[in-house]
């Protein structure tokens, strides 16, 4: 009888203990998880539920790469004065996120993506180090993912096959090649001075920026569909626009209307933009070629 009570309390123990196990542990939470398109604002937050006398040291945000996560920032509770910051595997992220360090009012972390982009496109979790009970403990969050959009949005493609100037400007919210960059310092520029031009130009002239518009931005739309992240590739999209524009501006009959429209074409590029000289340039080759094929000598040796 004795053994029998002696196997009861025990189990009794045994239950009491697994029962109360992690009722003093920290508690940290994130988000549920997130659907956003390109360009978004979207925060992720680090929640926790102190128990007794926990005191945080420190927050580290993780994001998911290949089969494992990794610190990408670090935050800190207000009795540690010192910046959140990114994290060597976090500096992608750099002047494209908000770091907020932990609020006690809220017992939130928080990290503000300023404009979401395709590689934003993982799971993330929190790791909260605290004190308690003098130990050292650790305790991570449950994962949030975060799903970006397509980065290919089909009203965009119908204003490239359509020559609209607006093409080049959902192109840079994909691309983000800068305010003074290829799309819109010269691509949205130089298509919205072709229309401010529009009615000093001559029959011909304006049949001919008709058929260069949507030609170029047609062009353009094959590395629109590319899908790449923000900032790729911007020093090869330049050249590719300027190839695209010669080819388009022979296609469509430059050597038949530069001459009467001459200095409306000169007006158009001469942009004052990090990419002026660079049209001015083309443009000069494009009538070199004109000259060339009218008098039959070639002036431009490869």
């Amino acid at each position: 009888m004795d053994l029998v009570r002696m196997k009861i309390s025990l189990v009794f123990l045994v239950l009491l203990a697994i029962c109360t196990t992690g009722l003093d542990a920290l508690e940290v939470y994130m988000n549920s998880n997130i659907t956003a398109n390109v360009g978004d604002k979207v925060e992720l937050k680090c929640h926790f539920v102190l128990e007794g006398d926990d005191v945080i040291t420190r927050i580290n945000l993780q994001a998911r790469a290949s089969d494992d996560y990794e610190n990408i920032a670090a935050f800190y509770p207000p009795s540690i004065i010192k910046d959140p910051y990114l994290n060597s595997a976090g500096q992608y992220l750099q002047n494209h996120v908000t770091l907020t360090n932990l609020i006690n009012s809220e017992n939130a972390t928080s990290m503000l993506f300023n404009s979401i982009q395709s590689r934003d496109d993982k799971a993330y979790r929190c790791i909260v180090k605290y004190d308690s009970d003098d130990d050292h403990k650790t305790t991570a969050s449950d994962p949030t993912m975060i799903t970006v959009n397509s980065l290919v949005d089909p009203d965009c493609v119908a204003k490239g096959n359509d020559g609209d100037c607006k093409f080049y400007k959902c192109f840079e919210g994909q691309r983000q090649c800068g305010s003074d960059g290829i799309l819109l310092g010269f691509g949205y520029n130089s298509c919205k001075r072709f229309g401010q031009f529009y009615s000093r130009f001559t029959k011909r002239g304006k049949a001919w920026i008709d058929c260069i518009k949507p030609c170029i931005t047609k062009a353009l739309v094959v590395k629109y569909n590319e899908s790449l992240e923000a900032g790729q590739n911007c020093t090869e999209l330049q050249t590719e626009t300027f190839e695209a524009q010669e080819t388009c501006y022979q296609d469509c009959g430059f050597c038949d209307v530069y001459l009467p429209n001459f200095k409306q074409i000169r007006k158009v590029v001469s942009i004052p933009d990090s990419a002026s000289d660079d049209a001015l340039k083309q443009v000069v080759k494009n009538e070199i070629e004109c000259v060339s094929d009218l008098i039959g000598i070639d002036f431009i040796k490869d």
